[in-house]
């Protein structure tokens, strides 16, 4: 993926983790998706910060 693409991913995840943060004093089942949502984040930014921006395919190396 581009870099751009790890961005994105990283904003949503963001964005999945406030909103979670904020609802779960009403109900703790929103817990589960901060759960997910922090390490998803953390590794969308380490991503993004080694993603080239141009295609970088993996080369097919056959058997």
């Amino acid at each position: 993926m581009k870099k751009p693409a790890y961005i994105l991913l990283a904003v949503l995840f963001a964005c999945a983790a406030v909103i979670s943060a904020v609802l779960a004093d009403g109900n703790p089942y929103w817990v589960l998706l901060l759960i997910v949502s922090v390490p998803g984040f953390l590794i969308s930014v380490i991503l993004a910060c080694t993603a080239g921006s141009k295609d970088g395919d993996i080369p097919f190396v056959g058997y």
